[in-house]
């Protein structure tokens, strides 16, 4: 697929956010990703992974902005080095039995 029908499809796949809902649905995904961050080094990654699946079920503009938030906050001067070592201390996540 070429960039412009890729960019036509993601603009497409974009949920509604009304105006009047911009606002607090920013607002949300700083608090959003804040607790993120914070929880993602101290919960069980499941727990994390559980309610991101409930945002997505429950409101999915909240789902869909959060990474939004997330990437803003991201300093692209991080080396990759350091930014897939907290994801290798998370791997295998062990299914519950």
């Amino acid at each position: 697929m070429n960039a412009a029908a890729l960019a036509r499809l993601e603009r497409h796949a974009c949920p509604v956010i009304l105006r009047d809902d911009a606002n607090r649905y920013a607002h949300r995904a700083v608090d959003d990703a804040l607790q993120l961050i914070t929880d993602v080094r101290d919960l069980d990654p499941r727990q994390l992974l559980g309610r991101l699946v409930l945002w997505g079920r429950e409101e999915p503009p909240r789902l869909a902005i959060v990474p939004l938030a997330l990437a803003a906050m991201h300093s692209p001067r991080t080396p990759m080095s350091e930014l897939g070592a907290y994801l290798e201390q998370l791997a295998p996540l062990r299914a519950v039995s």
